[in-house]
């Protein structure tokens, strides 16, 4: 946190973010944002006290502010006569970014502002070199995020682990050059958790493509350059040092780039009803001021599914209406607890993961050779029938006997292909209730809620809800109804002190 005395300059390129003085940021209100990329609320304006705080109640001293910094100023007011000289009528021009500030006030009262944000300082030896991350064949989503994981632990980089971070998706930033501009790495992928990859485990080649380098040294210079030409230097490889331990830990979730959010059982949490709550955390963002690099910090909501059973999930979002229940529940990742427990050589349980495709329909697997009988949307266990060739297997969950089991691209593109025991009708339709209770010895205590499917229309995966247990940490992604709404702001809304209690 630090103060300043007036309103400053963003060294942005004469773009974006534009704070006082001290270079601060937002004032200090809290915002939410449940989807990744959206707005969110902005907390208020002074009014009503904010949840969890006093009724109420009149401003709070949030610290003792710092005196200004001496060469902060000095270079402010070196750059004022360069930046007036583009405002006369006789050089006016369309600027690429926001117009530079003609000024800074001189009269009346002094005040000391408080902003949110805290300096950065990296050394000014130290040079950031960026690299593109391409996957082939495509990865997306938590695959995607697992596919760098991994290229992490291979043998080119896990050597440098230390000096590199990553956003987990396309980039990746390093301390250190490496030996060649371009490397491709073969990556065989393998679940959290897994000693080794399966056997038909998918092969993705990895390249690491050399694009850029930042110097800090160089960054520093220009912010304390009175030099209106000088363009900015990227400054996308310091936010991604920024969040990366945010996105690669266990204990945190995180929305977008910027947002992340305590999973600890201490967290400051609320339930926003039907099914989600809200959980406080933190935006972080790099910003480039004058003479110094500043991290600006804001208290964030975000909206999240409820962990545990997924049967009270359902049951608290509401199952009488299985249309807006799929589309509430879809790509859900859940842990399933009906088979035993796997473990690694650390003796750590391997969780079995499955993601929420939807929920049984009429026409799922209707291009099988014995596609299932589904009674309705949404049906539950004992109305669900898929056929099974053969005797029960107790290592495997209900799944409709395909025409075949050629591997697709990803979910919803499996092709199906003859089958001979399927074409040979060497079995028979059963219930998933009646699979439960003989492969599995265990009788079903709420089967008449709606069974999940963990494959895709053409090859469905039945699971029963109760054998399932929602992961904690996936922020939803609808929008909040009404009475979510005002539960969000409710626990949103808070003062500037209060916000500056919770840094």
């Amino acid at each position: 946190m630090s103060s300043g005395h007036r309103g400053g300059r963003d060294r942005g390129g004469r773009a974006g973010f534009r704070g006082d003085r001290g270079g601060g940021g937002r004032d200090g209100r809290g915002d939410y944002g449940g989807r990744e990329g959206s707005g969110g609320f902005r907390g208020d304006r002074g009014g009503r006290g904010g949840y969890g705080g006093p009724p109420g109640g009149g401003q709070q001293a949030i610290q003792q502010p710092s005196t200004q910094d001496p060469k902060v100023a000095k270079v402010e007011d070196a750059l004022h006569p360069a930046t007036k000289k583009t405002l006369d009528l006789g050089s006016l021009k369309l600027p690429e970014g926001f117009p530079s500030r003609p000024g800074y006030g001189t009269k009346g009262t002094k005040v000391e502002l408080t902003a949110n944000y805290v300096e950065l300082l990296p050394p000014s030896n130290m040079i950031l070199h960026r690299y593109d991350i391409q996957i082939n064949p495509e990865a997306a989503g938590r695959k995607c995020f697992r596919v760098v994981q991994l290229l992490f632990q291979s043998a080119e980089l896990s050597p440098h682990q230390g000096d590199l971070a990553t956003d987990f998706r396309s980039t990746l930033v390093s301390k250190i050059k490496f030996p060649r501009d371009e490397t491709i790495t073969e990556v065989r992928y393998r679940s959290e958790g897994e000693d080794e990859p399966a056997a038909r485990a998918t092969t993705y080649k990895v390249r690491v493509l050399y694009t850029k380098t930042l110097s800090i040294g160089e960054l520093v210079n220009y912010l304390n350059s009175t030099n209106l030409s000088q363009s900015l230097r990227d400054k996308q490889a310091l936010n991604i040092f920024l969040n990366h331990y945010a996105k690669s830990a266990n204990n945190l979730a995180t929305i977008g780039s910027t947002k992340s959010f305590s999973l600890n059982p201490n967290a400051v949490r609320g339930d926003l009803g039907s099914g989600l709550e809200v959980i406080r955390g933190f935006f972080s963002s790099v910003r480039v001021a004058t003479c110094r690099i500043l991290v600006n910090i804001n208290v964030s909501h975000g909206a999240f599914y409820h962990a545990g059973p997924l049967p009270a999930l359902m049951n608290s979002y509401g199952v009488r209406n299985t249309v807006a229940l799929e589309r509430f529940l879809k790509l859900v990742r859940v842990q399933t607890t009906h088979l035993p427990e796997k473990r690694n050589k650390a003796n750590e349980v391997i969780p079995r993961v499955k993601t929420i495709f939807g929920l049984a329909r009429k026409d799922d697997g209707h291009r099988m050779a014995h596609p299932p009988r589904v009674r309705q949307h949404g049906a539950g266990a004992k109305d669900v029938e898929f056929w099974l060739d053969g005797e029960a297997n107790s290592s495997r969950a209900p799944k409709a006997a395909a025409k075949g089991g050629a591997k697709g691209k990803g979910k919803g593109k499996d092709k199906a292909q003859p089958d001979s025991s399927a074409a040979s009708g060497s079995g028979r339709y059963i219930t998933v209730f009646d699979f439960f209770r003989i492969t599995y010895n265990r009788v079903l205590q709420h089967p008449q809620l709606p069974l999940i499917n963990c494959g895709n229309r053409e090859n469905p995966m039945y699971l029963p809800a109760e054998v399932c247990v929602v992961f904690a940490g996936q922020p939803s992604r609808s929008k909040l109804d009404g009475t979510q709404t005002q539960q969000m702001i409710r626990h949103a809304v808070r003062k500037p002190w209060e916000n500056a209690a919770s840094f």
